[in-house]
């Protein structure tokens, strides 16, 4: 039975980010320390996240429906820009995205992060058009710790 399981979880994984989008409150690091995806307003870094795209004008979807936004659908994401210029555009909201984060609610970076690890895994998961928004949310968790994270 457990071998099914850990099959069903590697299938899921496969099929993630799209698909896997979590209600627990937490993002959780599963046992080969892969992030699961969450989307839950009770989760700091997923209403930071969706709050941030907003004022940056990259999405007005509302909250509940916002975890399967892919990042294709934001408005920064040009499928007829060059890969290096999808690259720069990615850099920049990164940058917007940590600045938010950091200036405005307060957040620090987690145990072991810095700007540059922050900046260049949100850069990443904004760049792969399927990754959602519930996954680059999970990637912010991950960077950064807000301020009701104990």
């Amino acid at each position: 039975m457990a071998t099914k399981k850990k099959k069903k979880q590697k299938a899921t994984k496969a099929a993630a980010p799209a698909a896997n989008v979590a209600a627990s409150a937490n993002a959780a690091a599963s046992a080969d320390g892969d992030l699961t995806p969450v989307w839950s307003p009770n989760h700091r870094a997923c209403t930071a996240t969706w709050i941030a795209l907003r004022m940056l004008a990259q999405s007005e979807r509302p909250f509940p429906s916002s975890g399967t936004v892919r990042m294709d659908q934001l408005t920064f994401f040009n499928a007829a820009a060059s890969g290096d210029m999808r690259r720069l555009q990615a850099g920049t909201l990164a940058k917007q995205l940590d600045n938010f984060f950091r200036q405005i609610d307060g957040a620090v970076f987690e145990a072991g992060k810095d700007a540059v690890a922050a900046l260049s895994e949100m850069r990443e998961a904004l760049l792969n058009a399927d990754n959602t928004m519930a996954w680059l949310a999970t990637v912010v968790d991950a960077a950064y710790r807000f301020w009701d994270e104990g």
